[in-house]
């Protein structure tokens, strides 16, 4: 960062009984225009490298808004968004099939994948969703939350390099119930790859 002036203040979420809390004096409303939706994203610090504004860490081509750890239900709001982003590579692509068992040769074998509707290998769509678990179990709700349920909708192949971005909004909350609805979709630059909703079991502050 240019420029002179005093030294940018440091930007640490406050944990409490596992709970990422940020300060409320410096939340920013800032507006990210993805897909032709506007998400309004709460942010501590729109120029902290793990805010709104995510740089390229080098570290396995993953880039997200938010540390990892927990929001407990009690925190929670509705239009609390989180996301990530990855680079799926050739080797995310062998992985998953060996993980899997799913070695349809469309995803392994460019010969084959050449003459399908595709016209060259893509990725696994279950690959590509599990960025969307990444997200909802790390960051929203994160470490505790219980997955329910998933609906999913394929919308566009992802290819190897392909760069995916897994975005996951809070809808509705149940806090009788502790569940929690999760809009989900991926995209790759501007077209949504993927798209669904999410039913979670969210942690609370009341059983910690």
């Amino acid at each position: 960062m240019g420029g002179g002036g005093s030294a940018a203040p440091t930007h640490r979420p406050l944990v409490r009984n596992g709970t990422i809390r940020r300060p409320r004096s410096n939340i920013v409303a800032t507006l990210v225009t993805y897909q032709h939706i506007n998400y309004q994203m709460d942010c501590a610090a729109p120029q902290h490298p793990l805010c709104c504004n995510a740089v390229n860490t080098g570290i396995d081509m993953m880039l997200d808004n938010q540390p990892r750890g927990t929001i407990c239900i009690e925190d929670l709001e509705i239009g609390m968004v989180r996301y990530l982003q990855k680079q799926v590579t050739d080797r995310d692509i062998e992985l998953f099939a060996e993980v899997s068992t799913d070695r349809n040769p469309v995803h392994l074998d460019d010969a084959y994948a050449q003459d399908t509707i595709f016209q060259g290998r893509i990725a696994h769509g279950m690959l590509t969703a599990g960025l969307i678990s990444a997200v909802i179990g790390e960051q929203l709700p994160g470490h505790g939350t219980v997955y329910l349920g998933q609906s999913l909708k394929f919308l566009a192949p992802v290819r190897p390099g392909d760069q995916v971005e897994a975005v996951v909004k809070v809808l509705a909350i149940d806090h009788s119930r502790r569940r929690v609805t999760l809009e989900t979709h991926c995209a790759v630059g501007n077209t949504v790859v993927l798209k669904g909703e999410a039913l979670v079991l969210a942690p609370s502050r009341k059983f910690d």
